[in-house]
């Protein structure tokens, strides 16, 4: 009879070497799968983590750009609210730079103050003053500054420096835009100005990449 008991024998302990020897590499291959899946776990959590950083750092930035790109406006309600029962001055002039962003904004000041019942002029381009230095922007001339908002006022009139805490026009309107969370606010001095006469340069948009 073929195979020999001999053969048969040997045929057997080779066929139960086999198998315990694919159960060993099945147990190893099964831990090996597992251990490995858990790696490529992690390295995808990571690279997950990764991907979202960079997206909220870009968000970020183009939430700066959309703030440099959006023109400056006056919060309405916070800054009449603001306004109510102060006193007034005689008279409020707004100068602005020629470009468009700068002369939206005047019109808005203006609108809000005649809601406000401030007496108040239509507003016109920054022009030098006469026989101002040479060295000065035109804004400088007329007490303000080339970029913000400066409110300009008389030194008896009530220009000061903080806190503007008296009961003047000239505290009044800066408290306002303070309330109407405006940036950019500066406090500037004309005494070549009417009596209770306060006047506001708008100058140009300040840009968040510039220091």
């Amino acid at each position: 009879m073929w195979p020999s008991e001999d053969w048969a024998s040997r045929l057997y302990d080779l066929a139960n070497w086999g198998l315990i020897v694919g159960l060993i590499m099945g147990v190893v291959s099964t831990v090996v799968v597992v251990w490995m899946g858990n790696v490529k776990e992690a390295y995808l959590r990571k690279d997950l983590a990764s991907t979202n950083e960079r997206a909220a750092k870009a968000e970020l930035e183009v939430q700066k750009l959309r703030s440099i790109a959006a023109p400056r406006w006056v919060e309405e309600k916070p800054f009449l609210e603001a306004l109510k029962d102060q006193p007034k001055p005689a008279g409020v002039l707004i100068v602005f730079a020629e470009d468009n962003e700068s002369r939206r904004l005047a019109s808005q000041i203006m609108g809000l103050l005649f809601q406000a019942g401030w007496h108040v002029y239509f507003p016109t381009p920054i022009v030098r003053a006469k026989y101002s230095a040479t060295y000065l922007s035109s804004a400088e001339t007329l007490g303000g500054q080339p970029s913000g908002l400066t409110i300009v006022a008389k030194d008896k009139e009530g220009w000061h420096v903080p806190p503007f805490n008296h009961n003047t026009p000239y505290d009044a309107i800066w408290n306002a835009f303070i309330k109407a969370h405006y940036p950019a606010l500066y406090a500037g001095r004309d005494d070549t100005l009417p009596d209770s006469v306060l006047r506001i340069v708008v100058g140009s948009k300040e840009s968040p990449l510039v220091p």
